[in-house]
């Protein structure tokens, strides 16, 4: 069930005036195109597993890309009396500027920007959350029914969405699973032309949990340049790498390309609900004047996240010990080498080692398993373990399953131990 199919699957009906005066009687409200096109395929694909988990059985859901799920990821402890004090203060309860406070912003500039190109407030507009966030960057560089965008295949889905909705078309590049997910960038180059609006790329990627290597973020900064696209970063899972691995931003490396690159607090602190994203406009040669001051014009349709929320962005991004961020990358790299045993015996399966953030990807041999895809697998798999993993084509690509890798590692050791029975049991 591919992305660029799923506008076919619903009708796409003429607006009609749903009320006339002088009418006697109502006729039927039609909702807007833009309601029409939006289409999550997650939804859509996770109704077809409609099975119920067997009695007796606690449910595990590897699914969701939430680290609060299980309490055992937790906020830095220093900010709490930080909330407490500020909320006391009566200081932040009222509107703010509508791209976010001073302070905040001011924090996010100094924390992003590089030696070479430093950053001020005015190169940031805080969002709420990282999908508002790639909202406003879609929106700002995309027209409607003109321009495309060249977007990772796998990857979130929340990209394709926004995008359909909006009426932009979508191009996917394809990821290589057996060189670490990184891009084919050759396929990138042959979907971009004088139409495309921006290439997007996702580092530390979900769902994959790659990690791309210095050289190859040069590689595509450069095609970039060679082509005069600009570039969309998503560093959501900015410096969440594993040992031996190190995470490079895009605009660490470009010297002339214009870069978005759009973050948040919601992974790196253990905050999705708290909804702070952010984007950074990384200039080159002042190319991105009028999209800056598009960005500022579109902050005002929202008017900034919560206040009292903006209020803890500098104390979680420069009062936060080191100590912290290794603890949990140690806890989720432990985490993923536990799951990683455990399913080692596994037939019919592959795990594709993530080198960071917070996922991985499963590889299904159908065949193998006596299964039609991997959609059947996760549904078969919920119904007879009751441990719910996310189908591959919620990503945009088939027989493969993604996993999250927050849980505590009993939970973990007994998913995998559940699955690697699941595959066993279908291969007796």
């Amino acid at each position: 069930l591919g992305l660029a199919h799923l506008g076919a699957m619903r009708a796409v009906r003429p607006r009609t005036v749903a009320r006339r005066r002088g009418l006697s009687t109502w006729s039927k409200v039609v909702p807007a195109q833009v309601a029409v096109r939006t289409l999550n395929p997650i939804r859509r694909i996770v109704d077809r597993m409609s099975a119920k988990p067997p009695e007796g059985k606690a449910l595990i859901p590897l699914s969701l890309g939430d680290p609060t799920v299980y309490g055992n990821f937790k906020v830095p402890d220093h900010v709490l009396s930080v909330m407490d004090r500020e909320l006391a203060s009566y200081k932040i309860n009222g509107y703010g500027h509508s791209c976010g406070t001073d302070e905040a912003r001011e924090s996010v500039a100094r924390r992003f920007g590089t030696q070479r190109h430093p950053l001020t407030k005015e190169d940031v507009v805080l969002a709420s959350g990282c999908s508002q966030a790639l909202d406003l960057v879609f929106k700002v560089l995309a027209e409607p029914f003109v321009h495309n965008v060249v977007l990772p295949r796998p990857g979130f889905s929340i990209y394709a969405t926004i995008l359909h909705a909006m009426g932009v078309e979508c191009r996917f590049y394809d990821l290589i699973p057996d060189e670490g997910w990184v891009c084919d960038v050759s396929h990138m180059e042959s979907l971009c032309d004088d139409k495309t609006a921006a290439i997007l790329i996702n580092n530390p990627s979900n769902p994959c949990g790659s990690v791309f290597p210095r050289q190859h973020v040069v590689e595509i900064v450069r095609l970039c340049s060679k082509k005069r696209i600009p570039l969309i970063s998503d560093e959501i899972y900015a410096d969440m790498a594993f040992r031996g691995h190190e995470f490079v931003s895009a605009a660490e490396v470009s010297e002339d390309v214009p870069i978005l690159v759009v973050g948040g607090l919601a992974k790196q602190y253990m905050v999705p609900g708290w909804r702070i994203g952010w984007v950074c406009v990384h200039d080159r040669n002042n190319v991105f004047s009028e999209v800056r001051n598009g960005l500022h014009d579109l902050s005002t349709l929202t008017i900034h996240p919560a206040t009292p929320m903006q209020a803890l962005v500098k104390p979680l991004l420069e009062d936060t010990p080191a100590s912290y961020y290794s603890q949990v990358m140690d806890q989720l790299e432990a985490n993923m080498n536990v799951f990683k045993s455990g399913i080692a015996d596994a037939p019919g399966l592959k795990f594709l080692t993530p080198q960071g953030a917070m996922y991985g990807m499963i590889q299904v041999d159908p065949a193998v398993l006596g299964v039609e895809d991997e959609v059947e697998f996760a549904k078969e798999l919920l119904k007879e373990e009751a441990v719910f993993v996310l189908p591959g084509s919620c990503f945009q690509i088939p027989n493969f399953v993604r996993i999250v890798v927050t849980p505590p590692r009993e939970v973990l050791e007994d998913a995998a131990q559940r699955i690697t029975t699941f595959c066993k049991r279908r291969v007796a």
